[in-house]
């Protein structure tokens, strides 16, 4: 902060704030940075669960799914009519966690699309993909959703139907050895709409 040719706002805070100053320098969220009657304490520590992994070394080690990145958009002309439920385009994008010296640069990507009943909506499978092509930013698995999934809604339009999607992937080279991670999805298109009222 100091190197900033003009200072940082606020140069200094109140004594009785018992604050940080300078705290957008802080890559925190700004909240509970002190206040009148408490300490000053910047967030700090775990943010996830944690948990210990192990594993066979085997064909480089495990490919583990860390999180995945889902967008929808729709293919209907009038995305308001909720009685014409059209396919939809789906674009997933996942993180993993390889081990630091793995031989694993492919992958096969299983992936199961149900709702709480049970019913299928979308069962795909992609063999060797290169698995920076899956990081987000990069072409990711383009889905296209055929099967009648119901968008959700906003609260008072409609319901907040929400689907399972297992995802399951596996090195390139090898058998078909996962448990499938699941992930709630759902489908929806928002548009920012520019026209006077």
């Amino acid at each position: 902060a100091a190197d900033w040719p003009k200072g940082v706002p606020p140069k200094s805070l109140p004594s009785a704030w018992n604050g940080f100053d300078k705290v957008q320098l802080i890559r925190k969220e700004p909240c509970s940075f002190g206040w009148d009657w408490g300490p000053g304490l910047a967030t700090s520590g775990i943010w996830k669960d944690i948990g210990v992994i192990t594993h066979e070394r085997e064909n480089g080690g495990p490919v583990i799914i860390e999180g995945i990145t889902w967008e929808t958009s729709s293919t209907n002309g009038d995305e308001l009519d909720q009685s014409s439920y059209e396919p939809w385009m789906a674009y997933l994008y996942m993180n993993f966690s390889l081990p630091a010296d793995t031989t694993i640069h492919r992958v096969n990507v299983e992936l199961l699309l149900t709702d709480g009943s049970g019913a299928t909506f979308y069962d795909g499978f992609w063999e060797k993909l290169r698995i920076l092509d899956l990081l987000p930013g990069k072409s990711g698995i383009n889905l296209l959703v055929t099967s009648g999934v119901k968008p959700w809604w906003p609260n008072g339009y409609g319901e907040q139907q929400r689907y399972t999607l297992a995802v399951c992937a596996w090195a390139g080279d090898s058998e078909r050895a996962c448990v499938p991670k699941r992930f709630t999805v759902g489908f929806r298109s928002v548009e920012l709409v520019m026209e006077d009222d």
